[in-house]
């Protein structure tokens, strides 16, 4: 009995078995060595039932804070050469330090405090970003002042053009541009004048000796004028169309004597002496069927009646030099070419036609 119990008791400190089985068997073998109906059945189920399931399992799943949600605030980031990692390299950044600003902007001292700066002063750089950055006392973000000591001279000023100043900067003081002295905008190449910046066109103007208001055009100037032109000098007019100056009588429109061999209104021909045209009637000499006589011009021709009955033969004809109202017909002859027989009075268009006697009496083409 001790020596089971001994056993047993080494059994149960083994661990290696469970702890409820060892329970039940305490309750069984302890129920009835005894054979006493004593209610001590010592049923022992002895709440050693180790519901100590061990809490040792180890609550402690050791969910352990240290499964490193921990990012780690202590980790260094490192951007090589590059210390504030602003993408703007340790050669590059003006500020390695900062990464709100990379790379340097110019600025211009302002000694006359007129928004421009000077090109011949000393550059401060301050470091920046693509939106700039504020400018020291003194100084601007530009560098076109041409005058840094005179607040009145800067690009766009107005400029005096009697103060011999350059005042907006462009470069040309008063009086002195580019090609171009007297600064009228026309340059001395094609300017007339280029003393006086209100002159800068020539006007040719021709010599009028005989005072018809019509000029020589072998006799010429030229004055300078300006956008309205320029005035002729006296004795010159803005005409070159006379052909004679020597004689107020003749200019183009004049008067034209025919009689007198003189082309007064300067149309090319002295009067009889037309081009290709002899009597000048303005016919040529090729449809003109007489050159020689101006109120003669064009042919009408005419057929010869030798019946005498008022129409003519169309096999026989002649023409007749005449002008505008056409030429009267030569003795003999009439203006008419439907006679079918002109040896016979009495064969004539319209003429009775007598049947039977084989002849066309009408000249309708059909003998009766």
């Amino acid at each position: 009995m001790r020596w089971w119990l001994f056993v047993g008791l080494i059994g149960g400190c083994s661990g290696k078995g469970d702890d409820t089985a060892s329970a039940e068997s305490d309750a069984d073998t302890d129920a009835d060595t005894d054979g006493d109906t004593d209610s001590d059945t010592d049923t022992d189920t002895d709440s050693d039932t180790d519901s100590d399931t061990d809490s040792d399992t180890d609550t402690d799943t050791d969910t352990d804070s240290d499964t490193d949600t921990d990012t780690d605030t202590d980790v260094t980031v490192v951007c090589e050469g590059d210390a504030d990692c602003d993408g703007w390299n340790d050669v590059l950044d003006c500020d390695d330090t900062d990464p709100t600003v990379y790379f340097d902007i110019p600025f211009w001292p302002d000694g006359d405090g007129d928004g421009f700066g000077d090109p011949k002063g000393a550059v401060v750089y301050v470091c920046g970003d693509e939106s700039g950055a504020p400018s020291p006392s003194g100084y601007v973000f530009d560098s076109s002042d041409c005058d840094d000591t005179d607040a009145t001279i800067f690009p766009g000023a107005f400029e005096d053009l009697k103060d011999g100043i350059d005042s907006n900067c462009d470069g040309d003081a008063d009086g002195v541009c580019t090609d171009d002295a007297d600064c009228d905008g026309w340059n001395d190449v094609i300017d007339c004048d280029d003393t006086d910046p209100m002159r800068y066109v020539e006007d040719t103007f021709w010599a009028d000796d005989d005072h018809d208001g019509y000029g020589d055009p072998a006799d010429s100037t030229t004055v300078c004028g300006d956008k309205a032109g320029a005035s002729p000098p006296s004795g010159y007019v803005d005409d070159f169309s006379d052909c004679d100056d020597s004689e107020p009588t003749i200019y183009p429109g004049a008067f034209e004597d025919l009689t007198d061999g003189i082309d007064s209104n300067c149309d090319g021909d002295a009067d009889g002496v037309c081009k290709d045209d002899a009597d000048c009637d303005g016919f040529n000499d090729v449809i003109d069927c007489d050159d020689t006589d101006p109120t003669l011009f064009f042919d009408s021709t005419f057929y010869e009646d030798a019946d005498g009955d008022g129409y003519g033969n169309p096999s026989a004809s002649t023409t007749v030099c005449g002008g505008k109202a056409g030429a009267s017909p030569p003795a003999g002859y009439v203006d008419d070419f439907s006679d079918c027989n002109d040896t016979d009075a009495g064969v004539a268009p319209g003429a009775a036609e007598i049947l039977g006697d084989g002849i066309d009496n009408n000249c309708d083409g059909v003998a009766s």
